[in-house]
């Protein structure tokens, strides 16, 4: 399992590798639209708190964890998703 890796994905990618459609949209229309939603349909209560984290995902810097520790990733970011999408 990987904790982090060393390539970054853009939204559309990870959409193609994990074979789903995806249909960019500007956040400035989806999030108030989830927000609207979110206060009608318990299904998606928590859903503006998701977009708020997908909308700023977390890079993370592996150098350190390589240099100092000897840490191999496994697996590229790519590689996962792909992976995710032929399971899914």
């Amino acid at each position: 399992m990987n904790l982090a890796a060393d390539d970054v994905l853009t939204w559309t990618e990870v959409a193609r590798l994990a074979r789903r459609p995806a249909l960019p949209t500007p956040p400035s229309i989806l999030v108030p639209g989830v927000r609207a939603a979110s206060k009608v349909a318990p299904i998606a209560r928590s859903a503006p708190e998701l977009f708020d984290m997908f909308l700023h995902w977390p890079v993370a810097d592996t150098t350190r964890l390589k240099r100092d520790f000897g840490f191999r990733l496994a697996y590229s970011s790519a590689e996962s998703i792909a992976d995710q999408g032929r399971h899914s």
